[in-house]
C-alpha cells in the first residue's frame, strides 16, 4: 500500500510544495528528513532532486510559487 506524502521547502524567495509516493512503513525519504533541517536540492521543471547525507530522492513539484511577505 502507498500514500501520497507532501513536503514543503521554503527559500528566501520561493515556496515549493513537493509530493512523493511513499510505501506505508517503508524506510524512505519521510524517515530520513527532519522538519526545519536544511537540505540540498535542485528543481528541473516538475521534478525536485533532494540530496541528503547518503541518498538522493526525486519528488514531484506540485507547486512552485514566489514566497509572499505578510503585510503590516
Amino acid at each position: 500500500m502507498t500514500e501520497v506524502a507532501t513536503y514543503v521547502i521554503e527559500t528566501d524567495d520561493r515556496r515549493y510544495e513537493l509530493q512523493g509516493m511513499v510505501a506505508i512503513g517503508s524506510d524512505g525519504f519521510d524517515r530520513n528528513v527532519t522538519v526545519g533541517m536544511p537540505v540540498t536540492f535542485a528543481v528541473e521543471k516538475k521534478t525536485a532532486y533532494i540530496k541528503l547525507e547518503r541518498s538522493e530522492y526525486r519528488l514531484l513539484v506540485f507547486k512552485n510559487e514566489p514566497k509572499t511577505t505578510p503585510r503590516n
